[in-house]
């Protein structure tokens, strides 16, 4: 009983940093549509919507864009608007996922490893698709993220623990990055971090 409880509070902390990192760099799922049929009928007529809810998310932000950008220690998220009376916001809302990712930064040695016997499960295909995001999620979250303003915005700055995985850290920022840009404005919830 004790080895399930300890296996599962690794893989929950491997998820965690996974989860932290998605909300650090922006956003990871898209708004829910109505697929050309009438909104709910509790919603409101567009001229009498209510004010535009406060933002959760960097991506959140009108206007916001991510770049990814290769830097000579590391890779970094640059979230840049282009309403200049959203920058203050959007810095804000940088910084917020920023500490949520230090408050879940993770040792190395702290990364629970893939649990083998449930790869030996899944189809070859499976199991590269879990490696590949066991990976990511390990990469991102035992880096150093730190926040710091930019014209327009804020850069979101990882250093990997280990230097050698430069390369490897700057192919999981792009990745994120093309993510928030193909999955648009909606955070996981504060409590998944």
């Amino acid at each position: 009983m004790r080895r399930v409880i300890g296996s599962l509070s690794g893989r929950l902390s491997s998820l965690v940093a996974g989860a932290s990192l998605a909300c650090a760099l922006g956003c990871t799922s898209p708004e829910p549509s109505f697929h050309g049929s009438a909104p709910p009928a509790s919603a409101a007529p567009a001229e009498a919507a209510p004010a535009r809810p406060e933002p959760r998310c960097p991506m959140e932000v009108p206007g916001t864009s991510p770049r990814a950008v290769r830097l000579a220690d590391g890779a970094a998220i640059d979230f840049v608007t282009g309403d200049g009376s959203e920058v203050e916001e959007l810095r804000r809302q940088v910084t917020r996922k920023v500490h949520v990712h230090q408050e879940h930064h993770r040792e190395p040695s702290e990364v629970e490893p893939l649990d083998e016997a449930m790869l030996a499960r899944m189809s070859e295909v499976d199991r590269e698709r879990m490696r590949h995001r066991w990976n990511r999620r390990r990469l991102i979250g035992t880096s150093t993220v730190t926040g710091e303003a930019i014209e327009g915005g804020m850069r979101v700055k990882l250093v990997p623990a280990d230097p050698a995985e430069l390369d490897a850290l700057y192919g999981s920022v792009e990745e994120t990055t093309r993510d928030l840009i193909a999955f648009g404005a909606r955070c996981p919830e504060e409590d998944e971090h």
